[in-house]
């Protein structure tokens, strides 16, 4: 039985997540907490295998708490899952000794993958946060300094491969009106009219 703590500011995710863990064969949710100092506590009282953990946490974040947690609880595996992924939160993740993050609106599914890997001994990372840190290592153009988001462009690599909004929204399981939210706000960053031009602009600068 894996036996895991999850940590988030936000009592509604916090739920939620509880609520799905609940549903997994194999593991046990043995404490929640909603501030760093919370996990500690939990962690000096109850055995645990796993601490998912948000990053952008109350007065201590999660990536210093990580340190905190590896140094006090090495046999405790910290997997971040939050809204925020950049290359320096990633490197600072592997540098802390984090076993994992996903970002928040990953899939049921890839959260169990993740879980179980730990479970494992297996390190997991998915695949935006990959892809982010890859970006920083990609040669520079004029239209790559534009901040698009890593799920922006995932919607627009798929739009680019004729996908519909109904589509891409299934197969990155997130809802059709938040793909027609990412693709006004790409076209709002990029001053463009619509999505051809859109993905005409992308293809020709580099962006996909």
């Amino acid at each position: 039985m894996t036996k895991i703590i999850i940590a988030d500011d936000h009592r509604l995710f916090l739920d939620g997540m509880a609520a799905m863990l609940d549903q997994f064969e194999g593991v046990k949710l043995v404490g929640k907490a909603s501030s760093s100092e919370q996990v500690m506590e939990l962690l000096r009282q109850k055995p645990c295998d796993i601490v998912l953990m948000d990053i952008g946490m109350p007065v201590v974040n999660g990536l210093v708490a990580a340190q905190h947690i590896i140094q006090e609880f090495p046999q405790v595996k910290v997997a971040l899952v939050s809204m925020t992924v950049t290359p320096e939160y990633v490197k600072e993740a592997l540098r802390s000794g984090v076993w994992a993050y996903i970002l928040k609106d990953s899939s049921r599914e890839e959260l169990q993958k993740m879980i179980q890997m730990l479970a494992d001994g297996k390190k997991y990372f998915g695949e935006a946060v990959i892809l982010n840190l890859a970006y920083e290592y990609m040669p520079e153009t004029a239209a790559s300094r534009v901040t698009l988001t890593i799920r922006e462009r995932q919607v627009l690599q798929l739009m680019a491969q004729e996908l519909t909004a109904p589509e891409i929204a299934q197969k990155l399981y997130i809802s059709k009106d938040t793909v027609e939210t990412h693709k006004r706000n790409m076209l709002k960053k990029l001053g463009l009219k619509n999505s051809y031009a859109l993905i005409k602009y992308a293809i020709q600068n580099g962006l996909i």
